[in-house]
């Protein structure tokens, strides 16, 4: 099978490929329990450079490898046969992907494996220098950093330096981390990330998939904030920090991902989905009025900033977001106080956070969480209060999650470099693990290390956590237009549940509003760590007890009288996703 010709926008492809023997890919998704959303679900970075590579003629198949699932997982991704191996990093699947390397090479195959991923592409060559197994990393985006490595592979290539964005080792074993790739510049030109198992997965008694497809419609960030990576290689390369896929494009993915696999739910994975600015805007809402045009039903999930929705014609923005189908919004707002917020080099203040919860809690129309940090490097218990406060203000509270979520320190994020130059980092003698920062408030530290893995240490409040969550995005999901029978027909169960979900999350910001302020007052007056750890284990385990029954039933009762009543779960019920970080526990600090 011969090579596609293409139009490279950086640089010309290497000679003539019409009579190449092309090596087989096959791409291979290791996954910790806890690190997908949904067993048919492919990571969107490596599906975008697998459906790239199959246009260019290339055989390229995909395996689901999940070694929590069964003890053979590991050894059945091993039998695959290919020439290249392919492999998404995050921060909990290296060892388990360097396991699955070494059993491949144990079945005596002459074959060369090649990692990225978002995740550890900035410590690329310090992943290759422990782990020798891997051949190559792809820094930053991988489409055309692995189809010039494949053709040089065919032409029998022994040095790869000619190739922008590799890390690759030379016949002496030595690292070699060649430059930056340019970013791609026009995102249309790429073809949809393939969705190979997509059918496969869960079906409500319409047939309509019960899974939620991931989309990303742009790539990069305008915002500049000092604890995230996202923009890290279109920094180092000097290419436009955001693009943009055209309205057509995006909506054409949707509709292929509703005619063909029945998906109902869409979660837009783009940092800020109205990004950047006026012209995101119109960009966006181009996207919502397209969907209508075609008359085309689904869920969505977006994520947007704090300091973006300020006028009424923004207000008219979220309105037709709502009309076209968008039903859950994740809002950054960070911080509970403008000294953290200038910490974090976020472009919004304290008044954008207000007014932007308040305008969501408002419309009611939404279902809306925060992205918030409650404990970061240079939190204080003056900063500590500011959050609760705030976050009490507005209602949000009743969330765990937000009072309880501690940064994680991101290698290639300006403030891991800051606090580096500070000597306040302790790097892991494992490459895959989290550098953990120093706090210097040792009381706000005290309180840190109280919250520190709430999820993982309590699996009760996970529980709880995952009844609210579910509850909140069945009532935004029931205002959706394609579920407007089922509102109607179920109106008096509808206000009930609503009411009903306010009034056990009121419950539940009270208590956890109340504890949080007591403990701050019990380590202000150097109250006894012992004593401290009896408060936080009696809280979240005796005095949370009562939640989970309630909320299970309260829930549970809702869902019963949807699928009696003959309604379809697929735009309705949403599973929500914790990561390994979450439910296993990761440490921060």
């Amino acid at each position: 099978m011969s090579s596609k010709a293409i139009n490279l926008t950086e640089e010309p492809l290497l000679g003539d490929k019409s009579k190449l023997d092309l090596p087989k890919v096959a791409l291979i998704n290791v996954i910790v329990d806890g690190d997908y959303q949904f067993q048919g679900e492919l990571p969107i970075g490596l599906a975008s450079v697998g459906a790239f590579l199959r246009q260019q003629g290339y055989s390229v198949g995909y395996q689901q490898c999940i070694p929590g699932h069964a003890e053979n997982e590991i050894f059945k991704a091993a039998d695959i046969k290919a020439d290249v191996y392919g492999f998404s990093l995050n921060m909990n699947n290296l060892a388990l992907t360097v396991q699955l390397i070494k059993e491949i090479k144990n079945r005596g195959r002459k074959a060369y494996f090649i990692c990225g991923g978002p995740f550890l592409a900035s410590s690329s060559a310090l992943v290759m220098s422990n782990e020798t197994s891997i051949d190559f990393m792809a820094m930053g985006e991988g489409e055309y950093t692995m189809l010039e490595l494949l053709q040089s592979l065919a032409l029998g290539h022994e040095s790869f330096g000619h190739i922008a964005g590799l890390v690759w080792r030379d016949n002496t074993g030595k690292v070699i981390e060649n430059g930056p790739r340019k970013v791609i510049k026009d995102l249309d030109e790429l073809p949809f990330p393939d969705r190979d198992f997509l059918e496969s997965g869960g079906r409500d008694s319409y047939g309509d998939s019960l899974e939620t497809a991931r989309i990303s419609t742009s790539r990069g960030c305008v915002a500049h904030c000092t604890f995230c990576n996202v923009n890290f290689f279109s920094e180092i390369s000097k290419g436009k920090l955001w693009r943009g896929r055209s309205a057509k494009k995006v909506v054409d993915e949707i509709e292929l991902l509703v005619n063909k696999y029945r998906i109902k739910k869409i979660n837009f994975s783009d940092s800020s989905f109205d990004d950047p600015g006026r012209i995101g805007k119109e960009r966006s809402a181009e996207i919502c009025n397209e969907l209508l045009r075609r008359e085309i039903n689904v869920s969505a999930k977006i994520y947007l900033r704090c300091d973006t929705m300020k006028t009424e014609e923004d207000m008219d923005l979220l309105r037709l977001y709502k009309k076209a189908g968008i039903d859950v919004i994740i809002v950054g707002v960070e911080a509970g106080s403008d000294d953290e917020l200038k910490f974090y080099e976020k472009n919004a203040t304290m008044a954008d956070n207000y007014r932007m919860v308040n305008l969501l809690r408002d419309m009611d129309i939404f279902y809306y969480l925060t992205g918030f940090i409650m404990f970061g490097p240079n939190s204080t218990m003056s900063t500590l209060r500011a959050n609760i406060n705030f976050l009490h203000e507005v209602g949000t509270t009743d969330n765990l999650n937000h009072i309880s979520n501690g940064m994680m320190l991101i290698r290639g994020s300006k403030l891991y470099r800051m606090l580096k130059a500070e000597n306040r980092v302790i790097e892991s003698n494992n490459v895959c693990e989290l550098p953990l920062y120093l706090m210097l408030d040792k009381q706000a530290e005290k309180m840190a290390r109280l919250f520190q893995n709430i999820f993982a240490r309590f699996p009760l409040t996970l529980k709880v956590n995952d009844l609210q969550v579910k509850s909140g995005n069945l009532i935004s999901r029931m205002l959706n237009p394609m579920n407007k029978k089922a509102h109607d027909e179920l109106y008096d169960e509808y206000v009930f549940f609503k009411e009903n979900t306010k009034k056990l999350n009121q419950d539940m910001a009270n208590a956890h509003y109340d504890f949080f302020s007591y403990l701050l007052d019990s380590i202000e007056s150097n109250q006894s760590e012992e004593k401290l750890e009896g408060e936080i284990e009696g809280f979240f385990t005796n005095q949370y007890k009562p939640f989970l029954p309630k909320w299970d039933a309260h829930y549970n009762e809702f869902v019963e009288r949807l699928t009696n009543q003959g309604f379809g779960a697929a735009g309705l019920i949403f599973a929500p996703f914790y990561s390994a970080a979450v439910n296993k526990g990761v440490k921060r600090l």
